[in-house]
């Protein structure tokens, strides 16, 4: 019997291809304490609001916040240098330089795609919250029969 995590889809890892042979494996989701330092950088969601009226102001650090992803995320590689030494993983300072080193393309690829497996997964939730071309049209109209 699989426990919580592996029935639910969120234990082990997911290899992304990054073309020419070349591969990233992720978790496929991250712990809520890991995904906290993510959302440190995002702004934990949250926004100062003044009572006087005066604009409010939120701290968000999106490149940081996603190299920081791939940090938590990133869990094996195959990305390489020239004559074949493949850029470490360990230890952190290490890790953290070689996700630095990415080109943004990449980096890009990588986060999006641990930014979905880190979203809520679908099921009985989503069925009672249809989509909208379940619903019909934004305004309300029913679209075509």
């Amino acid at each position: 019997m699989s426990g919580f995590l592996a029935a639910a889809g969120y234990d082990g890892t997911e290899r992304i291809d990054l073309g020419s042979g070349y591969w990233s494996d992720v978790k496929r989701c991250l712990t809520s304490s890991e995904y906290e330092h993510v959302q440190q950088l995002l702004g934990n969601g949250r926004a100062a609001i003044r009572l006087d009226g005066a604009p409010s102001q939120v701290n968000i650090d999106l490149p940081a916040a996603m190299r920081e992803m791939l940090f938590r995320s990133v869990t094996a590689w195959n990305i390489d240098d020239e004559d074949g030494t493949v850029w470490p993983l360990e230890p952190d300072k290490a890790k953290r330089a070689a996700i630095a080193r990415l080109p943004y393309p990449v980096l890009q690829q990588v986060y999006e795609r641990c930014d979905e497996l880190n979203t809520p997964r679908k099921g009985k939730e989503a069925a009672r919250f249809p989509g909208e071309a379940d619903r019909g049209a934004p305004d309300g109209d029913g679209g075509a029969a």
